[in-house]
């Protein structure tokens, strides 16, 4: 079961990471309807990435550095996104581009520390010898 919560979680992040590229890809076509569309995806993808983050919190005895580095992407997403969603109120379009980069380098940072910890072979049994 651990599996599959690990793999939805990696799903959902996935598609956090696409969403955001759609915005950002959104605002340099300058469409005011096109953005709101791509910010509501972001904030569809990024409530379910929190959720999956936040069930497997729930659902380990004790906190890793990865799931601390997940929850403290996720306050400074959740923070970057309310940011975005005022921009967009106020039709402050070079903030709004400057937010969704500013969330992108957040994902990036937290896909690259994900990587890390896979590709570290700390999870590995070591050799007898």
């Amino acid at each position: 079961m651990a599996s599959t919560s690990n793999a939805e979680r990696r799903a959902a992040f996935l598609l956090l990471g696409r969403a955001l590229a759609e915005a950002d890809a959104s605002v340099s076509h300058g469409d005011v309807r096109r953005i709101e569309a791509a910010v509501k995806e972001v904030g569809k993808a990024f409530d379910d990435y929190s959720n999956r983050c936040r069930e497997e919190l729930v659902q380990t005895t004790s906190v890793s550095p990865l799931v601390g580095a997940r929850l403290a992407m996720l306050r400074s997403l959740t923070t970057l996104l309310s940011d975005l969603e005022r921009s967009i109120s106020d039709g402050d379009f070079d903030s709004v581009e400057a937010a969704i980069e500013q969330a992108r380098e957040a994902v990036e940072l937290a896909a690259e520390f994900e990587r890390a910890s896979r590709q570290s072979g700390i999870r590995h049994r070591f050799p007898k010898g």
